[in-house]
């Protein structure tokens, strides 16, 4: 039943095509790009031997001037102010709505070698150093026990699924609001894909361009009594982990890719899925090379119309926030346009391992 499922009441997004989420999603629709030069990170031209400049596709004027936490942190206000702008169309927001809600962020894995660190940094430190300043910046009254990070990296956004159905069904609190931000266009964060070689440029033209964007995502379950209406429902979610990480000598060959999207298409039906496919691709072959191993070994599962849509394409690689990018993209397009879907999946897959899947539905009051 529809009740019992997860929805999506509000979308707020900003991006290199777009600060809000209507303009950033009709931007991805038409295949906008905003490149630029990143003035402060230059590549070294093997032929030439000349330093050239990278190319990345940065938020205009959101987070010129801050680096790591600090552009997280503007970024992730402009999100949360463009959700909060959605939904006050339909209610007024109240001091009480926020004292009910639960404030997840979803940030990049604070690894070690993306760090520079001796050690992975503690993610509960995020808490302090990015989500509160967050709320106090935005005057949002969140009960201190209810803003949590979950610093997972591209996956989180399933991990933040699975935690906001069970505190909501524990009637703990009223709404979730699952804040994914990332940048890869820190200095930091630059110079470790650079070292591994991930970078696009024309010696590497599989590499990935390096982007930024911040999502927030309302969510309730679909039996709340709410002014806000119905955008998704969420249906099913799945994450499972692969052991043949980027970093190991072992290619990825879409195993526990493979499953999650089993999970998630009803893999016990006659019927295949029909409806498209939300991927986080980025041009770097292993990625595409799993993707398609994927799908490969769950091909009478997905029909032959299901169309492969990548929003990197106009957005650049957007790291931890990717799902949550491709989860509103989809969401704009449910049955609002000529020859609309009525549902999609979003899937993702971490360098580091995880992998995960969700399919979306339109809500049937549309």
């Amino acid at each position: 039943m529809q009740g019992s499922h997860l929805v999506v009441r509000g979308v707020g997004m900003v991006t290199s095509v777009g600060r809000t989420y209507a303009d950033s999603c009709a931007s991805i629709r038409a295949g906008f790009v905003r490149p630029s030069e990143i003035s402060d990170y230059e590549l070294l031209d093997p032929e030439t031997q000349d330093l050239v400049p990278l190319i990345g596709y940065p938020i205009p004027v959101c987070a010129g001037g801050f680096d790591m936490v600090g552009r997280w942190l503007t970024i992730g206000a402009e999100a949360m102010r463009d959700l909060i702008r959605n939904i006050g169309k339909q209610e007024t927001i109240t001091a009480d709505f926020w004292r009910s809600t639960l404030l997840i962020g979803i940030s990049p894995r604070l690894d070690a070698g993306r760090l520079q660190s001796s050690q992975d940094e503690d993610p509960a430190k995020l808490v302090g150093s990015y989500l509160a300043p967050l709320c106090r910046q935005l005057d949002l009254p969140i009960p201190a026990q209810n803003v949590r990070s979950l610093a997972l990296g591209r996956t989180g956004l399933y991990a933040a699924i699975q935690h906001a159905r069970t505190e909501l069904e524990a009637g703990r609190v009223r709404r979730v609001i699952v804040l994914s931000v990332d940048s890869l266009l820190d200095s930091l964060s630059l110079e470790w894909l650079d070292s591994l070689g991930r970078l696009k440029s024309d010696v590497n033209p599989t590499g990935l361009v390096p982007a930024e964007a911040g999502v927030a995502v309302c969510l309730d379950l679909a039996s709340a009594k709410s002014n806000q209406p119905v955008l998704a429902v969420i249906e099913k979610s799945s994450s499972r982990n692969d052991v043949n990480e980027f970093f190991a000598d072992a290619p990825r060959v879409g195993a526990q890719f493979s499953m999650v999207l089993r999970d998630v298409t009803d893999g016990h039906g006659d019927q295949p899925f029909v409806g498209p496919v939300v991927t986080d691709l980025n041009g770097e072959a292993w990625r595409a090379f799993e993707f398609s191993n994927a799908r490969l070994r769950q091909s009478t599962l997905l029909s032959d119309r299901t169309s492969i849509e990548i929003p990197v394409v106009s957005t650049g690689e957007t790291g931890a926030a990717s799902a949550a990018v491709g989860l509103a993209f989809g969401i704009s397009g449910l049955g609002r346009r000529r020859r609309a879907h009525d549902r999609f999946i979003v899937a993702s897959s971490s360098e580091f391992g995880p992998v995960g899947a969700a399919r979306v539905a339109r809500p049937q009051e549309i």
